[in-house]
Parts: C-alpha cells; sequence; structure tokens
C-alpha cells in the first residue's frame, strides 16, 4: 500500500489568465488569481476540472484503451446523485490536488485590454471595455507547479492511475479564461512521482489520550450553516467528524475503495482492531493556536457581559449572578450587542485568522462557457503559521485490542490525510508527545455550595424538540418556562437525576436540510437537529446532599463529552440501529460534539463586585 505524491510542472505560453474574486487595482475588471504571498496560480479545481474533461474526451474517442474509472478517482460531479438506493452517500475523489503555482515567483502586474465591436454599427459597443491583469506578455512561457495527491493499493495500480493523469494533462489544449483567443495554451507537462509505503503498525505506546496538531497545507472551508445556496463560508475550527472522515477515506483507499465507503472490520484486513473499533473512537474539534501560544483556545462563554467605560475591565462573567441586574450602575450588554469581540476571542487564545473569499463556477462542457446559475463561493480560512489542536480518545476501545488499535491508528496518521472540507486539501498530523494545555484550565471539583459552571466547547444535542413543540407550532417558539423545563428536564437525564439546573446563558440553532434529512434521517418525517451552540453556560446543582455521584457524572462528562439523550436514541433509531449509530445521526459524541469546560476561572475572577440585582 502506498501513498504517492505527483509534481506536477505545466508550461504554459501566454497571455494567461485565471481571473480572481478578489479586488485588485483602480480601474481593473479581472485580476490574476494570486496567493497569500502574492505569487500567481492556477486553483487545483481548474486543473482537475480540465483533467476530468479530457478524459471524458478520451475515453468517447478510444473507449477501448481509456476506462471510464474518473468517477472513482475524481469523485462524482455535485447534483448528479440523486437516483438510486443511497443517493446522498458521498462519493469522493481518490486523486486530491493541491493549487498550481508560478515557479518564477513573479509578482509583475501588467495590463491587457480588450473591446467588444457593435455588429451592426461596426463600432466600440458601450460599457464592453474590459481591463485585463495579464502577468504575463504574449509569447512569454510560465511554468506552474502543483502536487497530486492519492493512496493506491499497489504499484501497478498507481503506475495506471499516472499513465492515466498525464495522458489526460497532455490531451488539454489551453487553460484559463479567454482560451478562445489564445490564452493559457500549454506547451509542456511534466511529472515526478514519490511513493512512501504505508505501514501497517507502529509500536503503540499505551495511551488513551493523544493530543494532535493538524497543519493544512493550504486554504480550508469547512462549510458553516448557510444563509445563502451559493455561498460556503468557513468555521474557525475543524470539526471531529471531519478529521474522522478523513481517515475513514484514508483507510478505505489503502484497499483500492471508493474514499465515502463506510468503515467496517473487513475494510482493511491488515487493520482489523482499528476498523472494528473505529465508532468507537473519539476526536475532538481542532481549534487554531500560533506557533508562539502553543496553546488550545477556549470558546467564550455566553455569560461574559460589557460594560461602558474606560477603566472597567475587558468584560464581567455574570454566570454566578443570580438574575438580571446593573454592573455599577450600568446595563451590561451580552455579545450580540457588542461592537467589536475580536479583543475578547483573542483573550480567550483564538489567533486572528484572514479569510480569502473563491468564486467558482460550472462549465457547460459542449458550449465552453459558464454554465447558467452554478456560480458559488468559498470563503475559506487562510491557514499561514497556525495549526489546530485535538485530541484523540482511545478509551473506549476494548482493553484488550486498545495497543493494536493505538498503533495501527499511529501509522494511519504518519503521512496525514487528504480530502479535508471543501477545498479538499491536505493537512500534516502530528501525535503529539506532551499535552497542549488549554488557554483556561477546568476544574472539575465544585465551587462553593456543591455548584459547578458548565460551559459548551462544541454544539451539543440537549434539549428534546419536542418538548418545545405547542400543537402546531415550530421548534423553539415556546415560552422561557418551556425552554427552563426542557433544559431542567436534559440535565436530569444526563446526570442520572444528580443535577438540577439553576440558571443558563444559551444559544439554540437549527442543522438541517436537504442533505443532512437524506444521509441520515431518509424515510422518516422531516425535522431537524436543535443543537446547543458552544458558549451555551449551565449553572448546575447537586440534587441531594451526597455530590459524589454528581461529581463522578461531571468529571466524566469532562473527559469523555457529554452523553447522548436517551430521547435523541429513541428518536434518530433508524434501520435496527438506535440514534447515536453514526449512520443515524452527525452530532455524536465521538465526532467531537458536546465537548465541555468546566468551572473556567474567569466564572469567579471576573464576577462583577458592583453587581446590583433588579
Amino acid at each position: 500500500m502506498l501513498q504517492v505524491s505527483l509534481t506536477v510542472v505545466l508550461k504554459l505560453r501566454g497571455p494567461i489568465l485565471t481571473q480572481s474574486s478578489s479586488v485588485a487595482g483602480y480601474g481593473v475588471d479581472a485580476p490574476f488569481a494570486r496567493s497569500p504571498d502574492g505569487r500567481c496560480y492556477l486553483p487545483g479545481s481548474l486543473v482537475k476540472g480540465r483533467l476530468r474533461e479530457a478524459w471524458n474526451e478520451l475515453h468517447e474517442a478510444a473507449p477501448c484503451l481509456f476506462g471510464p474509472r474518473f468517477t472513482e478517482w475524481l469523485g462524482e460531479e455535485s447534483g448528479s446523485r440523486r437516483v438510486g438506493t443511497k443517493p446522498y452517500e458521498p462519493v469522493r475523489g481518490r486523486l486530491h490536488f493541491s493549487d498550481f503555482i508560478d515557479t518564477s515567483g513573479s509578482t509583475a502586474r501588467r495590463t491587457q485590454f480588450r473591446i467588444r465591436i457593435d455588429e451592426e454599427r461596426g463600432s466600440v459597443a458601450k460599457g464592453a471595455y474590459l481591463v485585463i491583469e495579464a502577468p504575463y506578455a504574449a509569447g512569454q512561457e510560465a511554468s506552474f507547479r502543483g502536487e497530486i495527491r492519492y493512496v493506491a493499493k499497489s504499484g501497478a495500480e498507481s503506475d495506471q492511475i499516472r499513465k492515466s493523469v498525464e495522458a489526460g494533462l497532455r490531451w488539454i489544449p489551453s487553460l484559463g479564461a479567454e482560451r478562445t483567443i489564445g490564452f493559457g495554451r500549454l506547451l509542456e507537462v511534466s511529472l515526478e512521482e514519490k511513493r512512501q509505503d504505508v505501514k501497517a503498525t507502529l509500536p503503540a505506546k499505551g495511551i488513551a489520550l493523544m493530543d494532535i496538531a493538524l497543519t493544512p497545507e493550504g486554504p480550508f472551508c469547512i462549510a458553516r450553516r448557510r444563509v445563502a445556496d451559493n455561498l460556503f463560508e468557513s468555521e474557525k475550527f475543524l470539526p471531529g467528524n471531519a478529521i474522522k472522515a478523513c481517515i475513514a477515506s484514508k483507510l478505505n483507499e489503502l484497499q483500492g475503495k471508493a474514499s465515502g465507503s463506510q468503515v467496517n472490520e473487513t475494510t482493511d484486513p491488515q487493520r482489523k482492531e482499528l476498523c472494528r473499533n473505529f465508532h468507537r473512537i473519539r476526536i475532538l474539534h481542532a481549534f487554531p493556536s500560533t506557533a508562539a501560544a502553543a496553546t488550545r483556545p477556549v470558546w467564550p462563554p455566553l455569560s461574559l457581559v460589557k460594560v461602558k467605560g474606560s477603566n472597567l475591565p475587558l468584560y464581567y462573567d455574570v454566570a454566578l449572578c443570580r438574575g438580571p441586574g446593573l454592573i455599577d450602575g450600568q446595563a451590561p450588554a451580552f455579545d450580540v450587542d457588542w461592537k467589536e469581540s475580536g479583543d475578547v476571542w483573542s483573550s480567550f487564545g483564538w489567533p486572528r485568522l484572514r479569510r480569502d473569499l473563491r468564486v467558482r463556477t460550472a462549465i457547460e462542457r459542449d458550449l465552453r462557457k459558464a454554465k447558467e446559475e452554478a456560480l458559488f463561493a468559498y470563503e475559506m480560512i487562510v491557514p499561514e503559521e497556525c495549526r489546530w489542536h485535538g485530541r484523540i480518545d482511545l478509551s473506549q476501545v476494548p482493553q484488550a485490542e486498545r495497543a493494536e488499535v493505538e498503533g495501527q491508528l499511529r501509522a494511519v496518521l504518519e503521512g496525514g490525510v487528504t480530502g479535508l472540507g471543501k477545498t479538499k486539501v491536505r493537512a500534516g498530523i502530528q501525535i503529539l508527545e506532551e499535552a497542549i494545555p488549554a488557554a483556561f484550565s477546568s476544574s472539575t471539583e465544585p465551587l462553593q455550595d456543591d455548584l459547578w459552571v458548565i460551559s459548551l466547547q462544541t454544539p451539543a444535542l440537549l434539549c428534546n424538540p419536542d418538548s418545545l413543540l405547542k400543537d402546531d407550532e415550530v421548534a423553539g417558539s415556546g415560552s422561557e418556562q418551556d425552554l427552563r423545563a426542557a433544559y431542567q428536564s436534559a440535565w436530569h437525564d444526563l446526570s442520572g437525576g444528580s443535577l438540577e439546573l439553576l440558571d443558563y446563558y444559551q444559544r439554540l440553532s437549527l442543522a438541517g436540510g436537504d442533505y443532512l434529512h437524506n444521509r441520515f434521517q431518509r424515510g422518516k418525517p422531516y425535522q431537524p437537529y436543535l443543537l446547543t451552540e458552544p458558549g451555551s453556560v449551565f449553572v448546575l446543582r447537586a440534587a441531594t446532599t451526597d455530590a459524589s455521584k454528581a461529581g463522578r457524572c461531571v468529571s466524566r462528562w469532562y473527559s469523555h463529552g457529554l452523553d447522548f439523550p436517551s430521547w435523541a436514541k429513541a428518536a434518530y433509531a433508524r434501520n435496527g440501529n438506535p440514534g447515536d449509530h453514526w449512520s443515524n445521526c452527525p452530532y455524536l459524541p465521538e465526532h467531537g460534539f458536546g465537548e465541555i469546560n468546566v468551572n473556567l476561572p474567569v466564572h469567579t475572577t471576573k464576577r462583577p463586585g458592583g453587581f446590583h440585582a433588579v
């Protein structure tokens, strides 16, 4: 089993244009796409799309010589999989493309001009003057270097993929925009192959908790819930389920299978223990941190408030203040009313991340132009000098197999993973020898009066949506008393009656839509998932005089995440599996959801001294 990297150099003749969606100089209508350091590049998605088109043409011209394996290698096109027994199962490609960067490092910013002639008058059409950024003059040659990565079951399969890639690239006549007037002529293609054997296992160190650091090699987009159908905005973190999906894809690719296939005991005969226990492995969300900070950020609690005044602290924490009130005679403002929140996020260890907007469109193959109503955009995170810190928890794996699972997992992670997020970027994964400290430490020891303040670090399923429904109303339309009762019931259920809810600061959201319903709840009435958002704060108290049971419960949650609610196990059950099966719900503890912090120092050190209840 091999991990293969093809270094590809594409030599083009100018002029060349691959348009950027970012703003260029004054008067420039079509700027050239540039990397964060200012170098020109060809997007990996462009090269991938042109390669798919070339393979289709070669297959049509010589089907006996060129087999149709490009769906397996490149994945299915968006929107093409809407029939069959499992129409929403992902079919991801095995080949992953980086951007192709200009090797000369040129940052020249020449411009060219185009006009359109009015056919009837023979003069310049009104408003048809176009200013193009063209760093490469006519006839000038430029080389663009990128990588295509994949996992192959054998050397023979790797050879087949490499030869097919080379044949497809050589079939492409030109790349970029304005190709019909001679832009972007492809002159030469060269490939250099590097192979690395993937070991079946590595020595285990006998630890159940492994801190990891992920380093994405390019801009990534982990899409948050969309406000528009064609705009994908990225989260700042890497979800545990996204990381776990990349590992699952690699396990399948090592056996020459489609990367979207499920992982079970038969997936990889050399890693039976890992595959058999894959669903028991918990992977936490990875939060960003700079190399200088070397701490894992903490999600700011929703109990934080700001008060106007030049000599006042940056923020207060009112989690332990019972009821509404004033601070030094002023009404406090929660985060929804802040004009600036970056200062608070920075104080909790979150770096300021740069974002890059990349607009794409599908191409009409026959007409060779942009497809109608197929424009979409990714707002991506640019990694720069950051790493993303997470954790792998093997404590739910049976002790008898834990060493084998750890060793096999170390071997799979050694070469990193590919296919992360919408941009399918590669990320290196380092297993750290020492745990990375959090920006603020937690303590599971109770506060005075047997209190625990729990703050969510990742979304969690807590409230039963049915408890918030009244007649024909939608979820969340009930009163505050209904919401409090729903949370009281949730914490009573999770703690086995050992904890009761005193106060809370929460935010709810709905996660649903066509894909989530058909992927996880197909055949059942549509109902979106009701999530309690990260940062939500809950003040809990031991329900009996014996607080030891409550303390053990809180300690377990802190170490392994909140338990999956009993109502959700029943509500999301399907196909003979309970609701907490990975095929029925995406928001499981094993995927990093329900992570908590307990008794953060800010709850006591930032408690306002001049608080007056009203």
